[in-house]
């Protein structure tokens, strides 16, 4: 169970890293306009998202796996699920209803993540 939840961590972490990556070479790509995939975010705010995302994963799984304060992991993968919950409000907004899904399933995963690391 252990390595589950350790090929799981990084997978989500990596997920994370990429999605934010991504949006931040976006917004640098756009910056006086609206990015057409994220029509009602401005650039700045859409910055500050991607980098909430990246730190977020790597405090997601770096803190728990070297043992130093793992509280911050699960701290972590609250603020991530915070930020993931508006993810599928705005796919479904914008009629992406397979992308609305695939992030639902993402929040759940996550959840089992930390509970399977907390009490299992």
């Amino acid at each position: 169970m252990q390595l589950t939840t350790l090929l799981v961590s990084i997978f989500i972490s990596i997920l994370f890293i990429i999605s934010g990556v991504v949006k931040i070479v976006m917004s640098y790509h756009h910056p006086d306009r609206r990015i057409e995939n994220f029509p009602e975010t401005n650039v700045s705010t859409l910055r500050i998202i991607s980098w909430i995302e990246i730190f977020g994963a790597i405090l997601f799984f770096v803190p728990y796996y070297i043992n130093f304060f793992p509280i911050i992991s699960t701290l972590a993968g609250v603020v991530l699920i915070i930020m993931v919950i508006g993810a599928p409000l705005t796919h479904l907004k914008l009629g992406e209803h397979k992308e609305a899904a695939l992030t639902t399933v993402l929040i759940i995963i996550i959840v089992i993540v930390i509970f399977s690391r907390h009490f299992l």
